[in-house]
């Protein structure tokens, strides 16, 4: 993977770990020539849609949800929907939009049509931290499961891990109990500012 990171259908890894690092411009060069190569495979063509959503500009954003040619997969009308008010919120900056789609987000997501991953990185990205923090509030381990935590810690994401409320969240995932078992501290605890002492935090969570 190291020396040939697109050498089989596992490059969309790559890019989603380039744009977790600050670089989208890389990330798209890279998932681009992965959607070239195998445009058949259903996680391509999703990083590349997130990758869009969260790192681009809404109208490029939108053009990738609306590829008749390429779509996002299998997103259901519901998803196209919610995301589409998503990136009218972004490129607006209006709060009527935003409540729009914090409202198209929730309904989404408590129906199950939308991960709750997706879904809270979406009203983060729109600062709306209490629909976010909703959206998960059952989440388990299952939250990480798949794709892992690094999401968590995304650029754009700082606004939940510098919330109260990351901790149990933290928790209940199984982040607080890895952080200890390694007898670290996450890497945000050093961050100026922060509106609490990470160690009193993670002692809350024994």
């Amino acid at each position: 993977m190291a020396l040939r990171p697109l050498g089989a259908a596992w490059g969309y890894r790559y890019a989603r770990a380039l744009a977790a690092s600050g670089q989208p411009e890389r990330a798209r060069e890279v998932i681009d020539r992965e959607r070239h190569f195998h445009p058949e495979f259903d996680q391509t063509r999703q990083a590349r849609f997130e990758i869009a959503a969260f790192t681009e500009s809404p109208a490029e954003a939108l053009a990738t949800l609306r590829d008749a040619a390429r779509p996002p997969a299998a997103f259901t009308g519901a998803e196209v929907e919610a995301w589409e008010a998503f990136l009218k919120a972004r490129a607006s900056g209006a709060t009527a939009d935003a409540d729009l789609a914090a409202a198209k987000l929730r309904t989404t997501v408590q129906e199950r049509r939308m991960s709750r991953q997706l879904a809270f990185r979406a009203l983060v990205t729109l600062s709306r931290m209490d629909d976010a923090y909703a959206a998960v509030a059952e989440a388990g381990p299952e939250l990480i499961a798949m794709g892992g935590s690094g999401w968590l810690f995304d650029p754009g994401m700082e606004a939940a891990w510098r919330d109260p409320r990351f901790w149990p969240l933290a928790a209940r995932t199984g982040l607080i109990r890895y952080w200890r078992t390694r007898n670290v501290l996450p890497d945000f605890c050093a961050t100026p500012g922060l509106p609490y002492d990470c160690r009193t935090e993670m002692a809350k969570y024994g």
